[in-house]
């Protein structure tokens, strides 16, 4: 549910169901989380990325910047 993917600032799965991944890219979209899909067989893999609704990068705060 929603309050349990506010917990985090990206979701990360390895699903290789179409349908799946759809879900949860519909689920991420709803909260505006970053979404990666990374999966492989053999020699082939495949990634899905999403960046949400409305995300927009921000860069981290550091140490460094803190100060």
């Amino acid at each position: 549910n929603q309050q349990f993917l506010d917990k985090f600032t990206i979701i990360c799965t390895s699903f290789t169901d179409f349908g799946t991944i759809l879900k949860w890219d519909e689920l991420t979209k709803k909260t505006n989380k970053p979404y990666y899909n990374i999966t492989s067989a053999g020699i082939y893999s495949f990634c899905y990325v999403s960046l949400g609704d409305t995300y927009t990068f921000k860069d981290p705060v550091t140490k460094k910047d803190a100060k």
